[in-house]
């Protein structure tokens, strides 16, 4: 018995080295495992077994497999081989497939199934500890090259059917083998790498097989490199190795490919809607080449599972969409699909609505809130950054925080106010519809109302604040997105915009006799309801002023008064009632401009319409302002070629009469003929000095042109002269015309001007308008930098050549900006 015992272990310990031999005799192991289980020495066996196949894994298995690795590691220049990583666990699943299936491991486990897939557990395990403990950084980039071709490869043999609910685009995708000319740019790549001449004849078998099957496309071996790259992940799978040798391989190149896919979809284009397309794309392409790795097994699936791809899908997108936030908000309306589907991307994505607030403010700061920018394009900007956020976040969280920085920087431009109730009351403007809604309530009633009271009839589709609200204490306006009231909340005051609003509409008037008495009207009547009647009462007095004066003056100059008989110059007049309309409008007798002395005729001219309202209204009569209003006048230069025609205020127009009595007038005479100081004179005067009509000789005199030919002249040497900022000329600046026969003096001069013009041009088509104000700020910071031998240029002269530009249609100039004409 003892020595049947001792031949039947003997022959037991001798098995595995038979395994896979083909003289390998079944039946006298099956009676070596009989005799050990009658003895009861099975479990020994067992144990022993378990033994065995570690040795083994030092011995055999390891240093074999890594040999595959090893030129290559030595060589890291080398390029990597998908046939390495094929050849190394085709033989580590060989190897280790012979101790997992055989016939000694079934018979020591005879009728104890469950038993044996436990022991088997325990083997594949220790494959995994043994050969595996320690991983190289190379075998890594090998495992990620090996997956980011099987995608390549099966992308390009299509092996998926897409459902009929997916895009063509993405069908096309599939069918892109980015085969060039015939043959497959793939495959050249990956066999570039090809140093294994039993895989060389392998792929010459292949493509002699295809040809006779009639397949003349024998440049492409993508069938091939799939077949082996199927056998490898049926490898893995069989050893419970593929979710941990490949699972970071195949997650970083399906992230990667998400990435990528997303960025060319989607970066270009606001106009659509991506996300349920992008969903679809996932399950038709990433989740079925997932599956050709894993198969169905969904236990094997961690780092790649429905769950996460799709998550990371949905922050790609958001992170992409939160780097173009602004240019979203300036595209609004037609970026409303980009905005709802980050909204859906917000809900599923924690702290991306952190990251878009940073972004929007980052961009604020470095495109919108700096000098290079005019207030109405801050404006605009703010509107559209109103409405996009009301369709990302109707919490109104967003808007607050990001809409901060655009108040306070706000509040430090002069003329915010202005621009604001410009934007309110120009008939063009977008915001017109705005102030046209339908209010029940003022901002004061609106600013004392409780959050029940605001959330009134809606009180069914109310949501709490998001988590991350805080203690902002948002205003109500911002919880209404009523644009109006949060752009009055700029300054936290109404006062500010009816004053600048009274402002505004009494320029209106005294510089336009013909504007629209009914649209001001209507604009008055909605402002009414926004702010309450008491503080526009006399912009209501103002109106009826105007009206009143129409009816009046064209009772007078339609002949119905008897004492008012025309001599050389018809009147219209406004009436006005001076204590309801603005200060610093000119209303004030007593200002210096109120003491011109306008000539004789139009003194008659007024008399006799003093004469006829008295007529009318009996006891009341006119205190005249002189300065006020404007003057259509033609001036003759004896040939009807040279008349031109002009419309200018009161004082300009008494300047160029008095040159009709005389050709030449020293500054001091002139302004005693006309009342007024000779500071103010000089800065009137030189509007008729930049149209070429007049032109300043030495000693503060003053001189008639009637030649249009000098008058160019005139105007060209004008450039040259120096101002201060106020306008005020200073007295050597003006000698040029002494100096004007230099002819290399005009060559210096015309080249400045066309430094200055081509400085000009670029500033003006890459910021499409600016002010007169900023380009003097970046010209001379630009081009006349500190430290420069360059002067300057003044606002002046400044003014004097962009008017230059415009009449020669190469400037346009419109609101107070010039533009590219």
């Amino acid at each position: 018995m003892t020595s049947s015992l001792d031949q039947a272990w003997n022959l037991i310990t001798k098995t595995p080295s038979w395994f896979g031999q083909a003289d390998f005799n079944k039946k006298e192991v099956d009676e070596a495992i009989r005799i050990i289980s009658i003895n009861g020495l099975l479990q020994i066996s067992q144990e022993w077994y378990l033994s065995s196949f570690r040795d083994h894994i030092l011995t055999n298995i390891c240093p074999s497999f890594w040999a595959h690795f090893k030129k290559a590691s030595e060589d890291e220049t080398e390029p990597c081989s998908l046939f390495q990583v094929f050849d190394a666990f085709k033989y580590l699943h060989t190897s280790c497939g012979l101790w997992l299936d055989n016939q000694l491991i079934r018979g020591l486990f005879v009728n104890q199934c469950d038993t044996l897939d436990d022991f088997r557990k325990k083997m594949k395990y220790l494959i995994k500890s043994l050969l595996f403990f320690k991983i190289e950084q190379i075998f890594n980039a090998y495992i990620l090259t090996v997956y980011t071709y099987g995608f390549k490869v099966s992308k390009s043999l299509n092996p998926f059917s897409l459902d009929e609910n997916s895009d063509k685009d993405e069908s096309q995708e599939m069918d892109s083998s980015g085969n060039l000319e015939g043959e497959c740019m793939i495959c050249k790549e990956i066999l570039s790498s090809v140093d294994s001449s039993s895989y060389k004849d392998m792929i010459l078998s292949t493509d002699e097989n295809r040809m006779d099957d009639g397949d003349d496309d024998r440049t492409c071996h993508c069938q091939f490199i799939m077949k082996l790259f199927i056998e490898m992940n049926d490898a893995l799978r069989d050893l419970d190795l593929l979710d941990e040798i490949s699972g970071d391989a195949v997650a970083s190149v399906i992230h990667n490919h998400i990435e990528a896919y997303v960025i060319e979809k989607c970066k270009k284009s606001f106009e659509e809607s991506f996300l349920k397309k992008l969903e679809v794309w996932i399950r038709n392409v990433i989740f079925k080449w997932r599956r050709l790795v894993f198969g169905d097994n969904q236990a094997l699936i961690t780092k790649a599972s429905d769950e996460r791809l799709m998550h990371f899908m949905h922050e790609t997108y958001a992170q992409m969409r939160t780097s173009q936030m602004f240019d979203i908000i300036i595209e609004y309306p037609d970026s409303e699909p980009a905005l709802e589907d980050l909204k859906e991307c917000l809900g599923k994505c924690h702290g991306t609505r952190t990251k878009v607030i940073n972004s929007i403010k980052d961009s604020f700061e470095a495109r919108l809130l700096h000098p290079g920018v005019t207030t109405n394009d801050i404006l605009t900007a703010y509107i559209q950054t109103i409405k996009a956020l009301k369709v990302l976040d109707p919490s109104g969280v967003i808007l607050e925080i990001v809409c901060d920085p655009i108040k306070k920087y706000l509040k430090s431009r002069e003329d915010t106010v202005r621009c604001i109730i410009t934007a309110l009351t120009d008939e063009s403007s977008e915001l017109v519809p705005e102030l046209a809604k339908d209010v029940s309530q003022t901002i004061d009633d609106v600013a004392t109302m409780t959050d029940d009271e605001l959330i009134g009839k809606n009180w069914k589709s109310w949501k709490p604040d998001p988590v991350d609200a805080g203690s902002l204490g948002r205003s109500k306006s911002v919880r209404q997105f009523d644009i109006v009231s949060i752009l009055v909340n700029v300054y936290e005051s109404k006062d500010l915009f009816v004053e600048e609003y009274q402002r505004l509409l009494a320029q209106r008037f005294l510089h336009n006799f013909e504007c629209n008495v009914d649209h001001e009207r209507r604009n008055l009547e909605l402002l009414t309801l926004r702010f309450g009647e008491s503080d526009l009462h006399s912009c209501e007095v103002m109106l009826q002023d105007i009206s009143s004066s129409k009816r009046i003056d064209n009772r007078i100059n339609a002949g119905e008064i008897e004492a008012h008989h025309w001599t050389h110059f018809p009147i219209k007049c406004l009436i006005l009632s001076a204590q309801f309309w603005p200060d610093k409008l000119g209303l004030n007798p007593n200002e210096e401009a109120n003491k011109l002395k306008l000539p004789p005729p139009v003194q008659e001219s007024i008399k006799t319409y003093t004469q006829a309202f008295e007529t009318i209204k009996g006891s009341r009569t006119l205190n005249w302002l002189p300065p006020l209003g404007s003057v259509d006048l033609e001036l003759d230069f004896g040939s009807p070629d040279k008349k031109q025609s002009f419309t200018v205020s009161p004082i300009h127009a008494a300047i160029i009469w008095q040159f009709q009595e005389k050709e030449s007038w020293n500054l001091s005479e002139l302004s005693q003929s006309l009342s007024v100081s000779t500071a103010l004179l000089r800065r009137k005067i030189s509007f008729w000095q930049n149209k070429g009509i007049i032109r300043e000789l030495s000693g503060d005199r003053f001189v008639l042109i009637d030649n249009q030919t000098q008058s160019c002249i005139a105007q060209s040497e004008f450039l040259l002269s120096e101002s201060d900022d106020d306008e005020d000329y200073e007295d050597e600046s003006l000698q040029e015309s002494n100096n004007a026969g230099s002819a290399s003096g005009q060559d210096v001069g015309e080249n400045k001007h066309k430094v200055y013009w081509q400085f000009i041009e670029n500033m003006l088509t890459n910021l499409n308008s600016l002010s007169l104000e900023r380009i003097r700020s970046m010209f001379n910071m630009f081009a006349c930098p500190n430290g420069s031998s360059e002067q300057p240029l003044t606002i002046q002269q400044l003014r004097n050549f962009l008017e230059t530009k415009v009449k020669e249609h190469k400037l346009v100039f419109s609101n107070g900006q010039y533009r590219l004409a």
